[in-house]
């Protein structure tokens, strides 16, 4: 199963969350088991370590709000936008919301982004049916 894993990398930044991958089987001793994940745990936050030096992209976001639609004063809220949750250094952030069948993304970005290589990365890889190339790359943004 994967797993959230917490780290901070300064007092100044936001709670950083990855995922680590734990492999473990029922069948066994239950201490054997819970002493596997513990060590598995603590390699995933050693493994941090080497991470803290990555890129600040950002978060991406999606959030399967309502089915339907919904109204405020009488009236039919018809979009929902939100924005992501970004900080100053952050390359790139975006929050996807699905409100009465309809998929909006917002994206936040640091003024030097080539905003039209973001689009078309969003554009093939929410219209692709098996996400294979894209004219642009997360790595060339």
């Amino acid at each position: 199963m994967r797993v959230p894993v917490l780290r901070r990398a300064t007092e100044q930044s936001r709670n950083r969350v990855t995922d680590a991958e734990i492999v473990g089987s029922a069948l066994g001793d239950p201490a054997d088991l819970v002493e596997s994940v513990r060590a598995q745990l603590g390699g995933a936050e050693a493994s941090e370590a080497e991470r803290a030096s990555a890129r600040e992209v950002g978060y991406a976001t999606l959030v399967p709000w309502l089915s339907r639609a919904r109204y405020l004063a009488g009236a039919r809220l018809d979009e929902v936008i939100v924005l992501p949750a970004s900080l100053p250094h952050d390359e790139l952030s975006t929050f996807a919301l699905l409100y009465d069948g309809k998929l909006s993304v917002t994206v936040t970005t640091q003024a030097g982004t080539d905003t039209g290589a973001v689009l078309d990365l969003l554009e093939d890889a929410t219209t692709s049916p098996v996400h294979q190339s894209s004219s642009a790359s997360p790595e060339a943004l």
